[in-house]
């Protein structure tokens, strides 16, 4: 089974609380990322949608077509 889909489903609860984290320590983590991936990190974790986009291509590229 592949780990990253198990991880969305592990995250998705606390994507909203991750997202709001991000953006508080945003001016320390800036010593390590620029703060525009921040911004998309925090965007991505708070949308739901996306989420659950990126799982479906996850799981697709995982099970290629017969």
């Amino acid at each position: 089974m592949p780990v990253a889909p198990v991880l969305l489903q592990v995250i998705r609860p606390l994507g909203f609380i991750g997202s709001q984290a991000l953006l508080f320590g945003q001016p320390v983590l800036t010593l390590f990322a620029d703060a525009q991936s921040l911004d998309e990190l925090a965007a991505l974790l708070d949308d739901p949608d996306a989420l659950n986009q990126i799982e479906r291509r996850l799981t697709d590229a995982g099970h290629p077509p017969a």
